[in-house]
């Protein structure tokens, strides 16, 4: 269990070092109410991480990093450790709860909205974004990472009291965007990753906000529940068919790999 939860945060690493080595073309597309100034930015080096795929990417290889530690620690004997370091079980656990419904959510957007705009609009071409491999990694690995773990490996629980850590996430993802607005690319003015960030919009940025908490609220709950799910199948002891097909339904309606 601990060797496997490795093994996915060593994933995360290596995708994060390629994007972070490839680079990325961001294309800076607004509401036409908007005031700021369209164009196609390259974002090189750490700035690859700006965008929240990237920042949930990145929890979701903390995850498995502690998650991973845990019983790695217990089979050699050192649970001393995390006797004296409660906050190394707490991070397995908030991050966890944090990272799964943002990789659900992702794929979902990913899947239904980001990708099938980009091929109505400019085809195949508008979609190779979409199928390089950091990003199929970044889209559907996250989510086949988080059902492995959910359905096959015993999984992490996700208590729906705690269902306020996925909209703080979110929250303080949009003050990151606001403060490095001017930061990204000076000579061409502030970016937002995201239109919804777009301060130029007045109220509407509001709306945007509280409907990016109300969506985040939404993916935990459905995560809590599907997790409750896969508890009572386990205490049903029906075996590990159910469960496998838990992650072939729900990786099915979740992933997109070619147009």
């Amino acid at each position: 269990l601990g060797v496997i939860r490795m093994v996915f945060a060593m994933i995360c690493i290596i995708v994060t070092r390629g994007k972070i080595v490839n680079g990325a073309q961001f294309k800076a597309t607004y509401l036409a109410e908007s005031k700021l100034q369209r164009g196609v930015i390259d974002l090189a080096g750490v700035k690859t991480q700006g965008f929240f795929t990237s920042w949930a990417w990145n929890l979701l290889g903390l995850t498995f990093f502690l998650g991973g530690l845990v019983p790695l620690l217990v089979v050699y004997g050192r649970e001393d450790v995390l006797t004296t370091n409660p906050w190394i079980l707490r991070g397995a656990l908030i991050s966890f709860e944090i990272a799964a419904p943002c990789a659900l959510f992702i794929s979902f957007i990913v899947t239904y909205s980001l990708w099938p705009k980009a091929y109505k609009t400019h085809g195949s071409a508008g979609t190779i974004g979409f199928r390089n491999w950091v990003n199929l990694w970044q889209h559907n690995g996250n989510t086949a990472m988080v059902l492995v773990e959910l359905c096959l490996m015993g999984g992490l629980p996700v208590k729906i009291s705690h269902a306020a850590v996925a909209p703080i996430f979110a929250g303080c993802y949009q003050l990151f965007m606001w403060l490095l607005a001017n930061h990204w690319s000076p000579k061409h003015g502030p970016v937002f990753l995201y239109f919804f960030s777009d301060t130029t919009l007045g109220m509407k940025t509001t709306v945007f906000l509280l409907v990016l908490l109300a969506v985040m609220f939404v993916f935990f709950a459905l995560f809590s529940l599907l997790e409750m799910g896969v508890s009572k199948i386990e205490e049903g002891g029906y075996g590990a068919l159910p469960n496998v097909c838990c992650v072939m339904l729900v990786s099915s309606l979740l992933m997109k790999f070619k147009d």
